[in-house]
């Protein structure tokens, strides 16, 4: 946390894609990483030209906060010259805005392929918390979860086309995992509930394949 505030990290340490920082990314005293919503458009920061007392009461905040928009500056450029340096070159990306997850992998690519030299990427995609009609009662192959799971797999597969065609697929690592856990037997109004386990999926193309701990 003190070297992100102190800028001894020339990169951001992990990269959340979208609005909000995740809390895996939250450290005791500042944030493991920054948000990037966007290559198309950057804020500017501006702090202001205060100078706070140390003595004062408020002191402290505004040096924490002084830090904070400095270091952000600074990865903010490391970002930008990424973002200029690569354009996505999959064309099998769904249209921007039909699919959650690929438009956040789309950046996410553009990044990597760019130089960046962050290590961990977050995207996510929301809805998988169904207690009921899960699946369709005539057909359980088809329903909003199926859905869900197809929006996983048309994004990751567009991400991996991406990086292979920027040269870069051999040197990332992707995992899939859920907050929560889920009950494996589906209840009776064809819903999961909440369970103490989860499956995690991992793909790359150096991944040696396989199941554990089944």
């Amino acid at each position: 946390d003190k070297d992100i505030l102190q800028n001894k990290q020339d990169y951001p340490p992990a990269v959340q894609i979208g609005s909000a920082l995740s809390k895996i990314l939250q450290g005791a005293s500042a944030a493991n990483g920054m948000i990037v919503r966007d290559t198309s458009f950057f804020y500017d920061l501006q702090p202001g030209p205060y100078e706070p007392s140390p003595k004062s009461r408020t002191g402290d905040q505004l040096s924490f906060f002084r830090a904070t928009v400095d270091a952000s500056k600074g990865y903010l450029l490391k970002v930008k010259a990424a973002a200029s340096a690569q354009k996505n070159l999959s064309k099998t990306y769904p249209p921007a805005g039909s699919n959650f997850l690929a438009d956040q992998l789309k950046i996410t690519a553009q990044l990597i392929g760019g130089g960046l030299q962050t290590k961990v990427y977050i995207v996510n995609l929301k809805g998988f918390d169904t207690h009921d009609e899960q699946v369709q009662a005539s057909d359980t192959t088809k329903g909003g979860h199926a859905d869900l799971l197809s929006q996983v797999s048309v994004a990751i597969a567009a991400f991996e086309d991406d990086l292979a065609l920027m040269g870069k697929q051999d040197k990332v690592l992707g995992m899939v995992y859920s907050e929560f856990g889920r009950r494996i037997k589906a209840n009776a109004s064809y819903g999961g509930d909440h369970g103490t386990a989860a499956p995690v999926l991992l793909f790359g193309s150096k991944l040696k394949q396989g199941l554990v701990g089944y």
